[in-house]
């Protein structure tokens, strides 16, 4: 849906400013767009295909319109791992390639899952094997819930991993060819237990001095709690920031963060939800 800057539906856009697109014949999602430096919009989430959930994205021209000069008709759909891939989130390199990151099952559990396409839609195969990266964190459930390019182009997935007991914050970071960068982390991978409980990350950004910023929620007792994590750029924490490099914050009797961003001050702003008089906020 697009709205003009009043908030009213933008009837250049569609249908009255709606857009509904078909990406296959049975049930389909999205959860993650992005505008490109042309202009044009790239939606991404998940099309079932039989009994097997696969990797999918549309591209729009401005007026709403599908871009057939990408995939088939303006539309495409990956399979990746075993029967079961769904993307989270979707962005642009600076070159012009897309890169999706979702969770993908591997045929007893979840793995971060990378893959780059190039702007045809077409696979990138100088990125992992044949244009995708599986990634196990942990020995059990892995799920990356946000992707960014660094400012050096290596690539950052986020998100959360099993520990045995609990969930968790997970990132990676990757080369731009899709192996694991050494440098970060142990092997490339960082694990935080935030709280006693589980902590799930959600959002992850890149600030303008290169640390990395975690933003999803902590559970501790049963309560749910914003939480941030600031890591130096070899993955460590940052113990400057909080304590020990960690801030958590209750907001209303429950709450959890799944979006951050960087002011032009410097300044952290963390959204989500909280349950307020028994009301979700």
């Amino acid at each position: 849906v697009r709205y003009n800057e009043d908030g009213s539906l933008d009837s250049s856009f569609g249908t009255g400013g709606i857009v509904t697109t078909a990406m296959s014949s049975s049930d389909d999602s999205s959860y993650s767009v992005i505008q490109q430096t042309d202009g044009k919009l790239v939606v991404a989430g998940y099309a079932r295909v039989g009994s097997s959930y696969r990797f999918a994205l549309a591209r729009y021209n401005t007026d709403g319109s599908l871009d057939s000069s990408f995939g088939t008709g303006g539309k495409v759909i990956t399979p990746v791992g075993v029967s079961y891939a769904f993307i989270l989130s979707v962005i642009q390199q600076a070159d012009g390639k897309l890169v999706a990151t979702g969770y993908v099952h591997n045929g007893s559990n979840y793995d971060f899952g990378l893959v780059r396409y190039n702007t045809d839609g077409s696979l990138d195969t100088s990125f992992g094997v044949g244009g995708v990266v599986l990634t196990a964190v942990g020995t059990s459930q892995d799920y990356p819930f946000s992707v960014i390019q660094q400012a050096d182009g290596k690539l950052v997935a986020a998100g959360y991993s099993h520990s045995g007991s609990n969930h968790d914050f997970a990132l990676v970071r990757y080369n731009e060819d899709g192996s694991l960068d050494s440098s970060f982390g142990t092997g490339g991978k960082v694990t935080t237990a935030v709280g006693a409980g589980h902590d799930y990350i959600y959002s992850v950004i890149q600030q303008a001095n290169g640390k990395l910023v975690a933003a999803g929620y902590s559970t501790n007792a049963g309560v749910d709690s914003f939480a941030l994590a600031l890591y130096n750029t070899d993955g460590s924490l940052d113990t400057d920031f909080g304590t020990g490099g960690i801030v958590i914050t209750a907001v209303g009797s429950d709450g959890q963060a799944y979006s951050v961003i960087q002011q032009a001050d410097g300044k952290l702003v963390a959204a989500g939800y909280a349950t307020v008089g028994g009301s979700d906020s």
